[in-house]
């Protein structure tokens, strides 16, 4: 027996790790379109619909999403949570599903199949629902892929069983419809990304770890959100690694003032006080006794014994000197006859008044000549000449399909096919069932075409996030419950799909957003 059969290692190995549902608290960072997609996919979940499918990149929130689905399904008899961290193969996959259900799992990938195709049937035959929520999908082989998918195979429309939903990394769903298994309808949901204010919202609130709202601005949460997109994860591990650099830098704690300044700044602050306050020291140890200092007083008291002069008179050197050593001599007891610097003083300067100034005259400008400016010509516009479109004739359809006069003109209306044009004409309140949805136009129409009732089948396209996908819609019914009651008619081919009703406004939409209307 190779090591990957002995269920004793077969998942473990794999760093498979298995959660209990409904007793983990759990941090969930709850949107408007969040609280949508768990609706939704309790909706599913309820009725037995298909498969849900969760795509998200790293960081978006795929995990904390599954869990917190986890805690809303009070309504299910067994629920196991298993999250895949690693690559997957078929023995390690089935025998974590069996363990996750408190199952002991036998030998052997077939074996370990059958063991759970058992206890599927089993459940559905005590009308129990068990969930099954598979997080990081992607990591399973294509072998293990399609060993648990095909454990929806058989499934009656009673909504009891076993019940699957993953989560995965884009790529899963191209995987799935690459296994061509046809009669399971996969419904893939883009988790949606945070907008700005709900990541700033994010990132502030303490219960999951955020940053300090103090040095997380509003221009802080606009870069963050751009470089992310909205991807919680990525931007609290930005933000977190903002503020651990932030505060390894500083060395100490953040003070107020100094919140949000950059550390270069503060730096060249700090430089800059550590200069004067030196500068100031070094001034103080500079002053010594042979510092003569002047009293403001006593030079203010001295006045000159001159009598004024002229404004026009030359200025004499030596009666300047005479009277500078006068004040100098009476305020500080210095001699400067007998302490001379120089002999400058003895010799006779005068300084003659400037009296040839001259006023600057303002030389002409050079003149401005005018420069003609040629006035534009308009061209008159032709008038659009009208083009008179063939009148748009849609296909007859039969009188159980589209009543005389019930299809109104829409937009773009010749884009659509026969079967689109009958479905834009049903009333808002109608409703129809949708049997299954895949991304091959030509696997369907080959499907539709060994249906019984193929005249009752449409086929309309759509396209969800970005891919392509045609459905496929049975019937036209007056109400909910009627297409519910109808949904036991179908064949059995389409009734192992789980079809869901859907009403006619919903399908409109789709074909509306989808041709551009």
């Amino acid at each position: 027996m190779a090591d990957s059969d002995n269920p004793n290692n077969s998942y473990r190995d794999a760093e498979i790790h298995l959660h209990d549902c409904g007793v983990e608290e759990v941090a969930f960072f709850n949107t408007p379109e969040r609280a949508g997609l768990i609706e939704q996919l309790q909706h599913l979940v309820q009725f037995g619909e298909g498969l849900p499918v969760i795509v998200g990149d790293t960081g978006m929130g795929k995990s904390t999403l599954l869990r917190h689905l986890a805690n809303q399904l009070e309504q299910v008899d067994f629920c196991a949570h298993i999250e895949l961290s690693g690559y997957t193969r078929i023995a390690q996959a089935l025998a974590a599903v069996l363990t996750a259900f408190k199952v002991v799992p036998k030998s052997g990938a077939g074996e370990l199949l059958a063991q759970v195709r058992h206890f599927a049937q089993q459940l559905a035959s005590e009308q129990l629902k068990a969930v099954l929520l598979l997080d990081n999908a992607h990591n399973l082989d294509d072998a293990a892929l399609g060993a648990v998918i095909s454990l929806l195979q058989g499934n009656d429309s009673s909504g009891y069983g076993l019940q699957l939903v993953f989560s995965s990394k884009p790529g899963l769903v191209n995987r799935m419809d690459a296994l061509q298994l046809i009669d399971i309808p996969v419904y893939d949901f883009a988790l949606p990304a945070l907008t700005a204010a709900q990541l700033a919202d994010f990132l502030m609130s303490a219960r999951f770890g955020g940053a300090s709202a103090t040095l997380l601005n509003k221009s802080d949460i606009t870069r963050l959100w751009g470089q992310t997109l909205g991807n919680p994860g990525a931007s609290l591990r930005l933000a977190q690694k903002r503020d651990k650099r932030d505060t390894v830098s500083l060395g100490l704690p953040a003070l107020a003032f100094l919140k949000g300044v950059p550390l270069g700044h503060v730096i060249a602050m700090v430089l800059l006080v550590s200069v004067l306050v030196w500068a100031i020291l070094v001034r103080d140890k500079g002053a010594g006794s042979n510092t003569v200092t002047i009293p403001v007083a006593a030079i203010g008291d001295a006045q000159p014994t001159t009598q004024p002069r002229p404004r026009d008179a030359p200025i004499s050197n030596r009666d300047s000197a005479a009277n500078s050593e006068q004040i100098f001599k009476e305020s500080t007891g210095i001699n400067p006859s007998k302490e001379r610097v120089s002999n400058s003083l003895d010799k006779s300067l005068t300084i003659a008044p400037v009296t040839d100034i001259q006023p600057l005259a303002a030389s002409p400008l050079p003149a401005i000549t005018s420069i003609p400016v040629p006035t534009p010509t308009t061209t008159p516009t032709p008038a659009p000449t009208p083009i008179s479109a063939p009148p748009i004739v849609l296909a007859t359809q039969e009188p159980t399909k589209a009543p005389a006069g019930a299809i109104t003109s829409q937009a773009g209306s010749s884009e659509l096919n026969d079967d689109e044009a009958f479905l834009m004409s049903r009333g808002d309140k109608e409703f129809t069932l949708q049997v299954l949805a895949a991304s091959q136009k030509p696997a369907l129409q080959s499907y539709v075409m060994r249906q019984a009732n193929r005249k009752d089948l449409y086929i309309y396209q759509v396209e969800r996030n970005g891919r392509r996908l045609f459905v496929v819609v049975a019937g036209i019914y007056d109400s909910k419950d009627t297409a519910l009651l109808a949904r036991e008619s179908l064949p059995a081919e389409q009734r192992k799909g789980g079809p869901w009703p859907r009403s006619m406004l919903d399908v409109k939409r789709e074909i509306a957003e989808n041709r551009g209307f």
